[in-house]
Formats: structure tokens, C-alpha cells, sequence
């Protein structure tokens, strides 16, 4: 018997078993998480199909609202236990259908694929097979085509994260974005909300702050220059702003981008009070994180406000001591909408903040 147990002993140090041993369970976990992609990437193209039967059979035969709630009430019935189908659901599937498939959406998606395509393209590490080969076929792409393709997109990314794209967002361009990069590179359905709220489609879109979508991944941003993407899919840090934005409004009744700063320790307390008292010409040189995290930190507390329904509320940031008052400085520059945009805070609709003690810091 300690023969045995002395073989088994032996077996679990030797370095060949244990190279064996994992990999077979990165194996096992590889073919999970593939069986798992394929079980949503189905029920996603049936819930594209059941949307489409659904908006088919009401346009031929005029049927009402009442199709969607006696349909979701006999395939429960049908299905004892399955959940998916409620009446909310089944509106859902048809809004999805009715969204991706629309005329319009497809005459502005072509162009707008191959843009969004051409970055997915260049990035390093896709992690859908489905994406490579939508960037592949962007040469043929054309009318005809897009329907399907859009099918098999967002077939790539869970429900949730389908519903959460046609709950937060409207414009083509922000959706195409939004399901493509949540299916390049994994994001959560917590990390693809936060993308939302931080506008990462107007930065690297738009704004052209990331060169290709490679530069959207933390793993492959070097430069300090792109620091603020590093922060912005950063699912810690968002959510850390969260909180610290509920708090600050719990305590005071408004946020603002000084007190995010100094809840966060990117801004200490003597060197506010040092700003305050003249003794540093502008409060950047005192922030201890870069201009781009700066940046997004003052856009994410700014769109997480607009979600809260918040009102703004310009204040005068003066200076402390004896002599006469002068208007502080937050930015090297002093540029005015950078300035603005510092003085900003965001007040709860019914509190009594807009007073001559609040706007006169």
C-alpha cells in the first residue's frame, strides 16, 4: 500500500505529469468556454429568427400587439421551466430583428462596416472567429450581403450585451461599434457598459485617439500618450468612479472633479490647499495621473451624471489668504473649455446648491 502512495506521490511532482496534467485542463476549459460560445451564438440566431417570423407574420397578416403576449404565453406553456420568452423578451428578439435588418440601418451599415472593419483588421489578438472573417470578406461586401453578416455579429456577443446596445445606444455607427469591439476583444457586459458610458466610440472613432483598434486593449497600450485608454477599459477604475460619484453625492448633494480627484488619491490635500493659496500655478502639475487619465475620468463623471440626471453648475474657484481674491487655474493652458470643464459641478435637481457659497469656492 505505501508502495502505491509513494508511486501516486511521486507521479503528482514529476515535471512530465504536471506539463500533462495542464495541458489537459486548458484544454477542458478551452473547450468549455468554445461549447459555451456555440450554446449562445445559437440561441441568438433563433431569437434573430423567432424577431423576424414575429415582424413578418404582423406585417401579413396585421396582426397586433397581442401576438407577441398569446405567443409568449403558449411556448411557456409548450416549455415548462424556459426561461426567455417572456412578453418583454419576445419584444426584444423583434426590436433586434427589426433594428439590424432595417433598410436604412443596412444602406448606413456597408460603409460604416468596412470603416469599423478595416481597424479590426489590423488588431493583434481578435479573440471571434467570426471577426476575422467579417474583415476578410470587407472587399465583397455589399447590400445583399449585410443582412446576413449582421446576423452572424451579433450572434457573436450574449443577449444581454445585445440588449444593453439597443437600450443605450441609437446611432448606427455607436452599435456597429459597440457589438464589434465587445466581440473582438470579450468584454463583459460591466466592462461594455462602462465603454458606453466613458463615449469610447467618440474617442477612438471620432476623436482618432486610437490609431487602430488594437490601441483599444490595455495590454497593447505602451505609450503614455494612450494612458487614458488603458484607464478607460479598465473595469476597476470605472467602477471605483462609480462609487466614489455616489458617495460624494450622499454626502454633498453634487460631484465635482476636485473632490473625484482627491477621493481617489490622485490629489492630496496640501497640494489643493497649496493651489488654493497661490502657492502652484495651476492644479494639474499637482494631479498625479497623466492628461489623458485626467481626461477620461472627468468624461466618465460627466456621462455617469447625465445617467443620474444631474444639472450643471459652473463654479468660481478662487484664491485663499489675505489680499485681493483672483480666479485660480486648473490646466496648464488655461484654455476656457478646459477650464470650464474643471469648474463643472453636478448638482441633484432638487438640492439648494446653486447658492453664493457654493459658485464662490
Amino acid at each position: 500500500m505505501s508502495k502505491i502512495q509513494n508511486t501516486k506521490s511521486n507521479l503528482v511532482n514529476h515535471k512530465e505529469y504536471i506539463d500533462l496534467l495542464t495541458g489537459i485542463k486548458a484544454r477542458i476549459q478551452s473547450a468549455r468556454i468554445a461549447a459555451s460560445r456555440s450554446v449562445s451564438r445559437e440561441l441568438i440566431f433563433l431569437y434573430w429568427d423567432i424577431g423576424r417570423a414575429i415582424v413578418e407574420r404582423q406585417k401579413d397578416e396585421s396582426w397586433g400587439k397581442s401576438v407577441v403576449e398569446q405567443l409568449s404565453k403558449d411556448i411557456q406553456q409548450e416549455f415548462p421551466g424556459t426561461t426567455g420568452y417572456s412578453v418583454n423578451n419576445l419584444w426584444r428578439m423583434r426590436q433586434l430583428y427589426l433594428e439590424y435588418a432595417s433598410s436604412d440601418f443596412l444602406a448606413q451599415a456597408v460603409p460604416e462596416m468596412k470603416k469599423v472593419l478595416s481597424k479590426v483588421r489590423h488588431t493583434q489578438r481578435p479573440s471571434s472567429e467570426s471577426i476575422t472573417f467579417l474583415a476578410q470578406a470587407v472587399p465583397e461586401l455589399n447590400d445583399g450581403d449585410i443582412a446576413q453578416l449582421m446576423r452572424q455579429l451579433v450572434a457573436e456577443i450574449p443577449w444581454g450585451h445585445n440588449v444593453l446596445v439597443l437600450q443605450k445606444t441609437k446611432a448606427v455607427q455607436e452599435r456597429l461599434y459597440y457589438v464589434m469591439a465587445s466581440a473582438c476583444f470579450g468584454w463583459s457586459r460591466s466592462v461594455l457598459l462602462n465603454q458606453i458610458k466613458a463615449q469610447a466610440y467618440e474617442r477612438t472613432m471620432l476623436e482618432g485617439k486610437a490609431h487602430n483598434f488594437s490601441a483599444v486593449m490595455p495590454v497593447h497600450l505602451a505609450e503614455q500618450a494612450e494612458e487614458a485608454m488603458k484607464s478607460s477599459y479598465n473595469e476597476e477604475l470605472s467602477n471605483k468612479l462609480i462609487a466614489v460619484a455616489n458617495d460624494l453625492l450622499r454626502a454633498k448633494g453634487y460631484i465635482s472633479h476636485v473632490d473625484v480627484f482627491m477621493k481617489l488619491d490622485y490629489l492630496d490635500l496640501k497640494d489643493y490647499n497649496a493651489w488654493r493659496m497661490k502657492q502652484i500655478p495651476y492644479l494639474e502639475r499637482v494631479i498625479k495621473v497623466n492628461l489623458g487619465t485626467i481626461s477620461f475620468i472627468m468624461k466618465f463623471i460627466l456621462k455617469h451624471a447625465e445617467d443620474k440626471g444631474l444639472k450643471e453648475s459652473w463654479t468660481d474657484y478662487s484664491s485663499w489668504g489675505k489680499g485681493k481674491r483672483v480666479k485660480l487655474r486648473f490646466s496648464k493652458s488655461g484654455e476656457v473649455t478646459i477650464e470650464k470643464a474643471y469648474a463643472n459641478h453636478l448638482v441633484l435637481p432638487k438640492s439648494n446648491n446653486k447658492t453664493q457659497d457654493q459658485n464662490q469656492k
